[in-house]
């Protein structure tokens, strides 16, 4: 639900274990977008607005997608990151419940 991406500086592999360990799913563009459109609603901001980005469960071409939204509502979505790449502002979003 925070505004900033969790998960940041992560190669594609250290996401999915660290995912896998908290026992939850990386979101899929779908989930991204309604959850983006439900963070507006209801703190007056979209995700990843300021300076986070996430990957997601959605792929394209064999790799996945990355997006984040503007503070206008614009989404960028993009599949052309290299599974080794990570910096401080790239993160993930993820569904389930915590036990």
């Amino acid at each position: 639900a925070a505004i900033d991406a969790p998960y940041l500086h992560t190669k594609e592999i250290q996401l999915k274990e660290r995912v896998a360990i908290d026992k939850r799913e990386l979101l899929t563009l779908n989930q991204y977008i309604v959850a983006g459109q439900d963070s507006k609603l209801f703190t007056g901001q979209y995700l990843d607005e300021t300076k986070t980005w996430v990957r997601l469960a959605s792929r394209s071409d064999g790799r996945m997608s990355d997006a984040s939204f503007a503070q206008d509502g614009d989404l960028f979505v993009d599949s052309n990151l290299n599974a080794d790449y990570h910096n401080s502002t790239l993160g993930a979003r993820t569904s389930g419940v915590s036990a």
